[in-house]
C-alpha cells in the first residue's frame, strides 16, 4: 500500500514538472504594426508610429502592453476574449474611427477565429451616443513575432 502511495506521488510530481516546463518553454506572442494615425487605447492617446503590442504579463492574456517602438509611449490595458466567425488571412488589428478620433477595439490573429477586444471607453461610449456621430471601422495588418 505504502509502495502504491509513493508512486502514484511519484507520478504526480513528475507530471507536474512536465507541465510547467512545456508552459515556461512556449513562446510569448508578439503583434508589430505601423499604425499611420494618433489613436486612443483606454482612456490614453497614443501617437502614429510603429508600435509593439504584446502580453502585459507573461501568463495572463487578458493584460496586454502597447508600447512605439521608440519607447515614448507605452499603455496597459485590460482585454476581453473576442470570437469572429470567420478566421482573419492576416494578423490584424481593428479601430473604431469616430469623427477625427481612432480607438483600438479588436486584435486578431492569423488563422484564428479567437482574438482579443479592447472595452468602450467613456469617451468613445459619450461620442456614440452622440446622434450624428458616426463609426466606421478601419483595419491595419501586422506582424506576429515570435518572442522569448
Amino acid at each position: 500500500m505504502k509502495s502504491r502511495i509513493f508512486n502514484f506521488v511519484i507520478a504526480v510530481a513528475i507530471f507536474s514538472l512536465l507541465i510547467v516546463g512545456t508552459a515556461s518553454a512556449q513562446l510569448k506572442w508578439g503583434v508589430k504594426a505601423k499604425i499611420p494615425f494618433d489613436f486612443i487605447v483606454g482612456n490614453q492617446v497614443m501617437p502614429a508610429g510603429n508600435y509593439t503590442i504584446q502580453r502585459g504579463l507573461p501568463n495572463d492574456g487578458y493584460l496586454i502592453s502597447i508600447q512605439n517602438d521608440d519607447n515614448s509611449s507605452h499603455a496597459f490595458v485590460d482585454v476581453n476574449g473576442a470570437y469572429q466567425p470567420d478566421a482573419s488571412d492576416n494578423t490584424e488589428l481593428t479601430f473604431d474611427h469616430i469623427g477625427d478620433k481612432y480607438f483600438l477595439r479588436n486584435l486578431w490573429f492569423s488563422g484564428e477565429n479567437a482574438g482579443c477586444e479592447v472595452p468602450k471607453s467613456r469617451e468613445e461610449r459619450n461620442l456614440l451616443r452622440s446622434e450624428d456621430t458616426l463609426s466606421q471601422a478601419v483595419t491595419i495588418t501586422a506582424g506576429l513575432t515570435a518572442q522569448r
